[in-house]
């Protein structure tokens, strides 16, 4: 037989010997090969095409492992699959299937939510991979890959392995002053599922949940799902407003809030607003889930103690590690009432069981237990602080008159309200043109509007690129 064209080119990002096995494949499903046709010798191919020997070794043992080609007894290499292209059968041999009535009401709930925008996510500002203690969390992570198997079992507990639970709750003891225990704390694969989880367990279409507004709008989208009534209220400097708690008539089962560090408006829920949500909730008898959102870096005072240590019967508190270890770990946890707990372990065996690998785990809860993540936030949160003063100062000294910024120093995105003197169209268009991360926070209310308000995600960028992106949107601010 006069053996088939073969093409490779090493400018390619496929190694060369996935491009001949590539090759075969295509030569089998166009008819060029067939069953039982010879295939060259590994060291005449490699002679005619011009590459080692290894490579054509490599292309056909890969051929072998899918059933492409066999060899014979006398060691010649043969084909051995039937005609690739005549075993596939064309769309016209299959009856089409109408999925559209066979979904879930569930997905076509979430089809009519439509795409999601860029700000539907629990982390506005990812944190620079940079900051990442890479040789830190390699270290823990070989030391546990390298145990023996025996002690890498799969928990028999569906909320995640024990001692990262221990370690998690002496941290929050620490950090946040929550007085819990392992027992209470379930472990997830991000903030998403660590809310979905707890929507799972408490939530029924048509039930009633508050959310600030502007608020974030991820976690609207998975109660949307769920079909619950979601009641905006509205936030300012001191966080959401109480008084207009109190005037809902409804019924209300759970209230969503990040009363530490509000998303996107950095509020922090005043004291005494502490108070009076917690009487409402109890005199409504409302469960508050409590979003611990970016929060670990407070720039000129101690974290402010979680709602769950005033009321841990109330209160479900969820949080993540992505903004101290994204984006490589986005571990997320809750930590759930003592009396939930045995419904919690019944819905955790069916509902994201097992969502993170064991050596993980371990490795996460001795990154706890041995002071690596709390030296790491300590470290961080030098670097921060710098970039965000850089970017409050540049700013103020150029725009003061036209700009408004959240009083509270905390995160990795700062919030800022300008005047009317430039539209939202003009203040976006300058931005891209200074290559300064402005995001419109329209979306993150309940009811899109232009508001021009906007969030900026500084942790990503050096203070050289701040004042430099900074000074050039100044520039043409007033032009």
């Amino acid at each position: 037989m006069q053996f088939f064209p073969i093409k490779l080119n090493s400018e390619l990002p496929a190694p060369l010997y996935r491009q001949l096995a590539d090759a075969f494949r295509d030569a089998v499903s166009t008819g060029l090969l067939k069953q039982g046709d010879i295939v060259p010798t590994t060291r005449k191919l490699s002679e005619t095409l011009g590459v080692s020997r290894q490579t054509v070794i490599s292309a056909y043992e890969l051929l072998v492992s899918q059933n492409v080609l066999q060899t014979s007894s006398s060691g010649t290499t043969v084909l051995a699959a039937p005609d690739i292209k005549s075993a596939q059968p064309g769309p016209s041999d299959q009856p089409h299937v109408d999925f559209s009535s066979r979904i879930s009401v569930f997905a076509k709930r979430a089809c009519q939510l439509g795409e999601p925008s860029e700000l539907e996510d629990f982390s506005t500002g990812a944190p620079p991979i940079s900051q990442f203690p890479i040789k830190l969390w390699r270290r823990h992570l070989a030391k546990h890959a390298l145990r023996n198997s025996e002690l890498l079992q799969p928990s028999q507990d569906s909320f995640g392995l024990r001692a990262l639970r221990d370690a998690i709750a002496g941290y929050l003891g620490r950090a946040q002053g929550i007085a819990c225990s392992g027992e209470q704390i379930s472990i997830h694969s991000g903030g998403h599922p660590t809310l979905e989880f707890i929507v799972k367990l408490l939530i029924d279409p048509g039930d009633r949940v508050v959310v600030e507004d502007p608020g974030n709008a991820g976690s609207r989208r998975i109660f949307s799902a769920h079909q619950a009534e979601l009641i905006p209220v509205p936030v300012d400097s001191d966080g959401i407003d109480v008084e207009k708690l109190f005037a809902i008539k409804d019924d209300v089962k759970l209230l969503f809030i990040s009363p530490s560090h509000q998303q996107p408006t950095g509020a922090v829920l005043s004291p005494s607003r502490r108070d009076a949500l917690l009487n409402w909730a109890n005199e409504r008898d409302v469960i508050i889930i409590e979003n611990h959102y970016d929060s670990e870096f407070r720039y000129t005072s101690r974290p402010m103690p979680a709602l769950f240590g005033s009321n841990n019967q109330r209160v479900i508190y969820m949080s993540t590690f992505w903004k101290v270890l994204g984006p490589v770990v986005r571990n997320g946890f809750t930590v759930l009432p003592k009396d939930l707990l045995p419904v919690a372990k019944s819905v955790r065996q069916v509902a994201e069981r097992d969502a993170l690998s064991l050596i993980e785990q371990h490795a996460m809860a001795d990154f706890i237990e041995d002071g690596d993540l709390e030296r790491t936030i300590k470290r961080n949160k030098t670097v921060y602080l710098e970039r965000r003063n850089v970017l409050i100062a540049a700013l103020g000294d150029r725009l003061s008159r036209h700009v408004y910024f959240s009083k509270e120093a905390a995160g990795l995105h700062q919030y800022i309200r300008f005047d009317d003197y430039k539209t939202q169209t003009e203040i976006m268009e300058l931005a891209r043109a200074a290559a300064l991360p402005l995001i419109p926070i329209d979306s993150y209310y309940l009811n899109p509007r232009i508001s021009n308000e906007y969030v900026v995600p500084f942790a990503q960028m050096t203070p050289r690129e701040i004042n430099d992106s900074v000074q050039s949107f100044t520039q043409g601010f007033f032009s």
